[in-house]
């Protein structure tokens, strides 16, 4: 249903001479091929059975309709923040939640896994830079470069919520729902960003957590 809907946007858009940017994911890398995701890179030629898969799956096929009409592509890389939902399985919410309630924090496997995280707000600053440039390249990763491991990213969130919750080891079939392979190391090549859209992530981690966990105690608050 997603790629139907960027098919029609897509198509709108083009029919009235509109600038469009399509927000992908870095998921669309799979397993990776190395220690940085570039624009040039080949993608896999699938990504498994597990659960998530189709999300993964679904962002490609959008990326072709929206790059065959004409559109920009940006793929971001762990952006997080104020709105974002442990629900939706996204790490650092995740911790986040669970370190407001004394839960423990799950780690999937050896917790050795890295990412790269960037806030909303930089996220948003990219895609704008993207969808602005007169002569912006029509694919660009758009991230930041405050590497952690999934492991050291939960000790961090710990040690600024001042939180005593534990850290827990599950399995994927625990997390996900089913097996899963996963990416050791998605962390961004950010060249083309940074040359081609003079953009650069700005505000740190810490202020990732803190903006999401003051969202999260006001909502908790009751109404008076």
């Amino acid at each position: 249903m997603s790629v139907d809907r960027t098919s029609l946007v897509s198509a709108l858009a083009r029919a009235r001479g509109a600038r469009l940017v399509f927000t992908s994911s870095s998921e669309v890398y799979g397993e990776g091929s190395g220690r940085t995701l570039g624009e040039d890179d080949a993608l896999p030629d699938g990504y498994g059975p597990w659960p998530r898969a189709a999300y993964a799956e679904g962002k490609r096929l959008a990326e072709d309709v929206a790059l065959a009409a004409g559109h920009r592509v940006a793929r971001l890389f762990n952006a997080s923040g104020p709105g974002q939902r442990a629900e939706g399985g996204m790490v650092v919410p995740t911790f986040v939640r669970a370190c407001l309630h004394g839960l423990p924090l799950p780690i999937v496997g050896d917790g050795n896994d890295t990412r790269c995280f960037q806030h909303r707000d930089d996220a948003v600053a990219g895609l704008l830079r993207l969808l602005r440039a007169p002569d912006a390249p029509a694919l660009v990763n758009i991230g930041g470069r405050e590497l952690r491991t999934v492991r050291g990213l939960a000790l961090e969130v710990r040690r600024l919520l001042r939180s005593d919750s534990p850290l827990v080891g599950v399995t994927s079939e625990q997390r996900y729902g089913a097996p899963c392979g996963g990416c050791r190391h998605r962390v961004p090549d950010l060249g083309r960003m940074e040359r081609e859209l003079g953009h650069r992530a700005r505000l740190p981690l810490s202020r990732i957590v803190l903006d999401l966990a003051g969202e999260l105690r006001e909502q908790a608050r009751p109404a008076v």
